[in-house]
Parts: structure tokens; C-alpha cells; sequence
């Protein structure tokens, strides 16, 4: 453990050290950042990409980067000779790796100033100019900042329009629906969710399809229409064990626990729940793994309740487990929101198991995250 966080310590010293600008001394210090862990391998591939990239070295920067580029940007970013559209294009590239890590902060770094190089030097790059505004909008909706990944995807939209582009519309809708759905604005969320159903189905994009079927049927379950849910719950399940896609079938399987909860199908909803847990810590989307330890948690503090004594205490204690580690998912990604209803949860279980200093602490928490 001691070894992963000396490793982990020499990264952020190189991270702070590219923030700043300073690319030149970042390859000495990442020669100390040898790791097995594949995590660690892609950040330290990333920021030598990013060192590459402020230092004008384009091959060595394609070099770190590909790797982590779906191969239409790859083959997209062969077409690039110019140097000015050369920066636009790792700018985006840069983006695009910090958002897959889950780096959001960073994204938005990189793609705010891709566009604005875009902007300032009139670079007329349309697809790098689509692109980095969707997924500025996907990096703001990851951080907890849905007012503004709204405005991205309203851009971006245009954007495609002005420029015809049929690709991305499907995405995009897709943005808009998980951005009004944090806002609690349930039926336009349903109404761009439709739109993007429709466009993936058109593209035969099974994959998406399945993602917006959970995303739909999480609208009907906040608007208590529970059957609907279940039948975009059953239809995103079909397609993710048909695909075996770990993501889609363990996230489907919490949202499933979530619903039977709300039905009162405990029996069913603790089936659900196991299912998830079996591959709940090989995610590596933490956004989507707080979401499945958050279900997991209100499983077992609902089983708690019919429970007496030392069993309901051992529930309870599980619970605050699931709890804190959805936490430590939230806190990676900065998603104050999300945090702020998380301490909220975890406060309530800590006082029913009489531990109120603790939940004090919670209480404030939550109310010191939505501050910042």
C-alpha cells in the first residue's frame, strides 16, 4: 500500500508540475513511476502525453496517447499536418484521455482551451470544434455540473446542425437526457432520451441503446411510472447479456435492486443487489460505481429494518460500508451534488446505529461540500 501512494505522490508532483506549465522536468520525475497497476500505467502515459504535447513533440505525444483514442479519433488526427491545427487536435486528444480517467478537471482544462484556440486562431477544424464542446458538456456532467454541461450540449447540437453532422446528434440527446435528469426535469430528460433511443436505433448502436434504456427507465422510476421502468430496465439487460458488457449488466442489476425497493420486493431487490456486488470493484467508471454501492446500501438499510438486534446493527454497519465507498468514488470526481445527498444518507445510518458524533460530522459535510 505504502509503495502505491509513494507512486501516487510522484504523479501529483508531475501533475502540478504540467499545470503550471512546466513540461521539461515531468519525464525525471515520472522515471520513479515504475507500477504494475494498469491505472497508474495510463496516468503516467497520459501526463508524459501531456508533457509531449506543451513541449510541440507531436509523435511522442500520439505515441503516449493512441493507446487510449478510440481509432476513428486516431485515424481523424492522421489527417493533421498543420502545426496551429496540430495543437487544436492534442488539446482535444487531451480531453478526450482526462475524461476517460476520470479526470474531469483536467478535461475541461484541456477542452476550454481547445476552443478557444479554435476561437483565437480561426481554425476551422469542425469535427475537433464538435467534439470538444459534447465532451467539455460529458465533463461538466461527471463533476455535478449540469446547468453547464446543458449549455455545452445545446452548443454542440447546434453545431451539428450548422454543419450536418448525423453522428453525433444520437450522443449528444443522450447528454442532454443524464444533464436534465440531474436537474430533476424529468420530461424534457425523457423527451431527449426518446430522440437519442431513436438515432442509436437508426445507427444500430445496440450498445447505447441499452445505456439510454437504463437512462429511461431511471426517469419513469423518479416519476413513480415503476412497470415502464421495468421494461427499459428488462430491455437494457437483454442487450447487456447478450453483449456481456460488465458496465451495463452490473449497473442494470443495481437500478433493478433500486426499483424492487420501491415496489417492496425486498427478496427481489436482495438478488439484484448480489448480482451487482459480484463485479461491483472491477468498474472502472467511478461515477458508475458510486451509483452501484449507493443501491447496495439502500438494499441492506431497508433489510435492516426487518431485522432485530445484532443482525439489524450488522446491516446497518454494511450499509455505512457501501455508503463510504460511493463516497470515495463521488469525492474523485468532485460531484458535490451527489456527495452532498451521499453525506446526507450515510448521516441518517450513523444515528441509527447511535453513533451521532459521526453523523454530525456527515451533516456537516454535506452542507461544506455544496459550499464549494
Amino acid at each position: 500500500m505504502t509503495n502505491r501512494l509513494d507512486k501516487q505522490l510522484i504523479l501529483y508532483r508531475a501533475h502540478l508540475q504540467l499545470e503550471q506549465g512546466q513540461h521539461e522536468s515531468v519525464f525525471e520525475i515520472l522515471q520513479d513511476c515504475v507500477s504494475q497497476d494498469d491505472k497508474q500505467q495510463q496516468e503516467v502515459a497520459y501526463l508524459s502525453g501531456w508533457a509531449y504535447v506543451l513541449g510541440k513533440q507531436w509523435d511522442e505525444a500520439e505515441r503516449m496517447l493512441s493507446p487510449m483514442l478510440d481509432a476513428q479519433t486516431q485515424e481523424f488526427g492522421r489527417t493533421i499536418q498543420l502545426e496551429r491545427e496540430r495543437i487544436a487536435f492534442f488539446l482535444l486528444v487531451l480531453g478526450l484521455v482526462a475524461n476517460h480517467l476520470a479526470f474531469y478537471e483536467d478535461a475541461s482544462l484541456h477542452l476550454s482551451t481547445c476552443l478557444k484556440v479554435l476561437h483565437v486562431r480561426r481554425i476551422h477544424l469542425p469535427k475537433v470544434r464538435m467534439q470538444a464542446r459534447y465532451s467539455l458538456g460529458m465533463a461538466d456532467l461527471l463533476k455535478g455540473q449540469p446547468q453547464a454541461a446543458l449549455q455545452s450540449f445545446t452548443e454542440t447540437l447546434k453545431l451539428c446542425q450548422h454543419y450536418q453532422e448525423t453522428e453525433m446528434p444520437a450522443r449528444v440527446y443522450h447528454g442532454l437526457c443524464e444533464a436534465y435528469q440531474a436537474i430533476s426535469a424529468h420530461e424534457q430528460a425523457y423527451e431527449a432520451g426518446q430522440a437519442s433511443l431513436l438515432l442509436y436505433q437508426q445507427h444500430s448502436d445496440h450498445q447505447q441503446s441499452a445505456s439510454l434504456h437504463q437512462a429511461l427507465g431511471q426517469i419513469c422510476f423518479h416519476l413513480e411510472k415503476y412497470r415502464k421502468a421495468r421494461e427499459h430496465y428488462t430491455q437494457a439487460l437483454q442487450t447487456a447479456q447478450e453483449m456481456q458488457d460488465l458496465l451495463l449488466l452490473t449497473t442494470n442489476h443495481a437500478l433493478l435492486a433500486e426499483l424492487c425497493l420501491a415496489e417492496c420486493r425486498l427478496e427481489e431487490a436482495r438478488h439484484y443487489s448480489q448480482l451487482a456486488m459480484a463485479h461491483v470493484e472491477q468498474l472502472s467508471n467511478p461515477a458508475m460505481q458510486s451509483k452501484v454501492y449507493v443501491a447496495m446500501g439502500r438494499v441492506s438499510c431497508e433489510e435492516a429494518m426487518h431485522m432485530e438486534s445484532e443482525a439489524q446493527k450488522s446491516l446497518l454497519e454494511t450499509t455505512v460500508t457501501y455508503f463510504k465507498q460511493a463516497l470515495e468514488g463521488l469525492k474523485r470526481i468532485q460531484a458535490h451534488q451527489e456527495m452532498a445527498n451521499l453525506y446526507s444518507l450515510l448521516a441518517q445510518t450513523l444515528e441509527m446505529l447511535g453513533r451521532e458524533e459521526e453523523a454530525l460530522l456527515c451533516w456537516r459535510s454535506g452542507f461544506k461540500v455544496l459550499q464549494e
